[in-house]
């Protein structure tokens, strides 16, 4: 059946028990089949972490084992405190309460250099180790500690420099990105810019291209009303001197009734010539006006000249 678990006794200050042992083993696990890391010798005082006991089956009774406290990085290290039949390690429940060797009393180390350890080594560990001999393989157990507490210490340092690692890179990666967002930012500012340069060019080209059309059209309407003045001015001189015509044509035939009435009172050669002038005076003026009808209608202007009358003696009435 599994074995049952349960805290005994408790953390605090131990005495191997003189009465009982002068040669107590240390072993790595809360086990008697565990390999032995080391060695108490009587009346040795150690400090305690925790106990527990285990139950085993009803061949053997409860068995409670204690975990000394490291003062070095390194595996848990346990030791039996009591059985059925033994404590081993007994409590101080005060200070001062441990008991001091005799002077008679010899370290067990002195008389044997190996002692009960070099009867209970685990071979099968020594051969793994590669050494047969006890105490070699005790050093080897002691220098495999030492190196796992070495290992575990560096590892620790490179969890450390592996968590600032991840910090630095990780504030890295921000500043990366808030370079990245600031260079957009200034990619699209930049657009902007050239994007208002062109509409600025535009509209620049555009505000020229229309200032021209106005100069243009003004050019156009100066150029049409100067045509027009030039067309008023020319149509009131036609009609001036159509006019005049009309005047002249009203008083020759106002002559020629007076001349009909009292024919006796003209000169003949006189008023022949004054007949022939108007004659050829309208002559002249139907052709002008025919001439201008045609040129009118071909896009040409023809100046028409003017007619001139030659002086008459009035008729008498």
């Amino acid at each position: 059946s599994p074995r049952q678990v349960v805290k005994e006794r408790g953390q605090g200050s131990y005495q191997v028990n003189p009465q009982v042992t002068s040669y107590h083993n240390l072993r790595s696990a809360p086990s008697l089949f565990s390999p032995i890391v080391g060695n108490l010798e009587a009346y040795d005082v150690v400090e305690v972490a925790q106990t527990i006991r285990l139950f085993g089956g009803e061949a053997s009774g409860p068995e409670v084992w204690a975990q000394l406290c490291r003062t070095s990085a390194g595996p848990a290290i346990w030791t039996l405190q009591s059985d059925v039949e033994h404590v081993y390690l007994r409590k101080l429940l005060h200070s001062g309460d441990e008991e001091k060797p005799p002077k008679s009393w010899t370290a067990a180390a002195e008389q044997d250099p190996f002692g009960e350890a070099a009867q209970s080594v685990n071979f099968l560990l020594a051969a793994s180790l590669g050494s047969p001999d006890s105490k070699k393989t005790l050093e080897s157990v002691a220098d495999h500690e030492l190196q796992l507490g070495r290992e575990s210490g560096a590892l620790k340092h490179l969890e450390a420099e592996a968590c600032q690692l991840r910090d630095e890179a990780l504030a890295y990666e921000q500043q990366l990105q808030n370079r990245q967002d600031k260079r957009s930012e200034t990619l699209r500012h930049f657009q902007r810019l050239k994007q208002r340069e062109a509409w600025n060019v535009a509209c620049a080209q555009i505000e020229r291209q229309t200032a021209q059309a106005e100069e243009t059209l003004e050019d156009a309407v100066d150029d049409a009303e100067a045509l027009l003045q030039a067309h008023l001015l020319q149509r009131a001189k036609a009609e001036e001197a159509a006019a005049e015509r009309k005047k002249k044509l009203g008083r020759l035939g106002r002559q020629l009734v007076a001349s009909a009435e009292s024919p006796a009172a003209l000169e003949d050669s006189k008023l022949d010539n004054q007949l022939v002038e108007a004659m050829t005076s309208l002559e002249t003026m139907l052709g002008q006006r025919y001439l201008e009808g045609k040129a009118q209608s071909s896009g040409y202007d023809v100046e028409r000249p003017e007619v001139q009358f030659s002086k008459g003696t009035s008729a008498k009435r």
